[in-house]
């Protein structure tokens, strides 16, 4: 109702032929799937949501199209500045949706990553998704917790209710390798206040070497 007063003030206006709208949303809602009530880890009641782009100039316009392609939150920016005719700064870490616009067929990335820094240490997480697969790490350590990993086949469980790790060992190592990479990229190019989190979710450090982020970070807040 809410979308249909937008468009209706659009067309009053008499700009709705040269108004482009993204329908989305910030997050799902887990809503007791897995056992959980929130929306903070990265399943896919939580991590998916709508996406409907309408660009009454385009072609693809009333063709009711639909699209499989492995896209994110972060690839919005690169596409509104595309839709503006603005070349995207390169240190953008998403891609531009418009090719998907033309073809539907088509892939803007092989992989995607999903994380959280929110609320409780313990839920913060960092995954990789690819066209079939997602990959989670688990790094926390103590309060009766340990490491863990996590792999589903979303096209055979998108449920997510059988973790193949390690049992598939050749997706389990493509999907760490891209998993590792995303890390050396985050120490790399992250801001500095992001850094400690590179640490804590490194598969190859010690817990000890995550215990000193922590407690610093601890020890920041308390000043």
């Amino acid at each position: 109702q809410a979308l249909g007063m937008i468009r209706q003030q659009l067309k009053s206006s008499g700009v709705e032929g040269n108004t482009v709208i993204i329908y989305t949303s910030d997050n799902g809602y887990i809503c007791g799937s897995h056992g959980y009530g929130s929306k903070v880890l990265p399943f896919e009641e939580s991590a998916r949501v709508p996406l409907i782009i309408y660009d009454p100039r385009h072609s693809s316009t009333g063709r009711g199209l639909r699209c499989n392609a492995l896209t994110g939150s972060i690839d919005f920016a690169p596409t509104l500045l595309g839709l503006a005719g603005i070349q995207a700064p390169k240190n953008l870490d998403g891609q531009s949706l418009l090719p998907l616009l033309d073809d539907t067929k088509a892939n803007v990335r092989q992989n995607l990553l999903v994380m959280n820094v929110w609320g409780p240490t313990q839920t913060h997480f960092l995954s990789v998704l690819t066209q079939s697969w997602k990959y989670n790490y688990w790094w926390y350590k103590g309060e009766g917790m340990e490491p863990a990993e996590e792999l589903y086949h979303l096209s055979q469980d998108p449920l997510e209710l059988n973790n193949l790790s390690p049992a598939n060992k050749q997706a389990l190592e493509s999907h760490r390798k891209l998993y590792d990479q995303a890390i050396d990229h985050w120490k790399q190019n992250a801001p500095q206040h992001y850094q400690p989190y590179a640490t804590n979710f490194d598969r190859n450090l010690p817990w000890t070497d995550k215990q000193n982020t922590l407690s610093q970070k601890k020890k920041n807040q308390k000043q």
